[in-house]
């Protein structure tokens, strides 16, 4: 579909040719472009302020202009047209991310992953927000550790070990792409783990969720220990006392001070590491306090 729109600028008219092509990674409508006598090229349309964005500035009519405004009629057209490129985009990506979420990995310097993807589009928010539905919880899933822990996958493998890394990931459900590099062909690194996102939430995810949240329910029940004997004490003795560090504030950063405890910068000139503790009341208060160091 071609739009054409004659716009005149400095009493001169000109004819201005918009083609929809494509949605942009942020989600923008890529509209292709041409003044006459020129060759197209590639803006973006932008529905907030109703307009053709030129990638770089154009000289029309010998004016400088970043884009152009369209017509009421063609910017709804193009949002019609964005909303339904979106809709295509969404069920492609939910297809590929139910059928086949890749882990991929970039081979330079350091070996590291760059992150999950379903079609061409990153996939790491979409499986936060999964966990979090299925699971109540919200888990960071860094693709490092992810590599890391599960996989235990070497750098480089030679020839003789591809065919073995290969059959032993397929057992687990996991489809492995491996480059082979060097003048023989005979080293290899792993690109893509690719597997639909039941055989990911059965095998990784679900098993982490799990082990993360034993962590913290150990880490309740010794915070609800050391509070308890603190209580205690503080009956005892009468007097406050420690239930835990909480962390340290850099005294030297004049703003940190001033937003948790300004009455240091009245009291005193130079301040060292400051220390937040936990600390408990006999009466049961909990409160937050600051110890500096000079």
């Amino acid at each position: 579909m071609e739009f054409k729109i004659e716009k005149e600028v400095k009493g001169k008219k000109v004819l201005i040719k918009i083609e929809p092509l494509k949605l942009s990674e942020s989600g923008q409508l890529e509209l292709c472009y041409s003044f006459p006598g020129q060759k197209y090229e590639v803006g973006k349309f932008s529905p907030h302020k109703k307009a053709l964005i030129f990638p770089l500035p154009e000289k029309i009519n010998g004016v400088k202009a970043s884009g152009i405004s369209l017509p009421d009629n063609i910017c709804h057209e193009l949002e019609k047209i964005q909303k339904h490129l979106k809709q295509e985009q969404k069920a492609a990506f939910d297809e590929a991310f139910e059928k086949a979420l890749t882990l991929r990995y970039y081979n330079g310097d350091w070996y590291r992953t760059i992150g999950f993807w379903a079609k061409d589009a990153s996939a790491d928010d979409e499986i936060k927000e999964r966990i979090k539905k299925e699971n109540d919880y919200w888990l960071l899933a860094d693709p490092d550790k992810i590599a890391e822990q599960y996989f235990n996958l070497k750098r480089y493998y030679s020839k003789e070990e591809v065919e073995k890394v290969t059959k032993q990931m397929e057992q687990k459900g996991f489809q492995v792409k491996i480059i082979l590099i060097g003048e023989e062909k005979d080293t290899g690194y792993i690109k893509e783990i690719t597997a639909p996102w039941g055989v990911w939430k059965e095998q990784i995810f679900k098993p982490l969720v799990e082990k993360v949240k034993e962590k913290e329910r150990k880490r309740a029940e010794e915070y609800q220990n050391k509070l308890k004997k603190a209580l205690k004490k503080a009956k005892e003795t009468g007097k406050p006392q420690i239930v835990q560090v909480l962390g340290h504030i850099d005294g030297d950063d004049r703003e940190e001070v001033k937003r948790h405890c300004p009455q240091f910068l009245k009291d005193f000139g130079e301040l060292g590491v400051i220390t937040v503790y936990e600390v408990v009341y006999p009466d049961g208060k909990i409160t937050e306090e600051y110890s500096p160091s000079y």
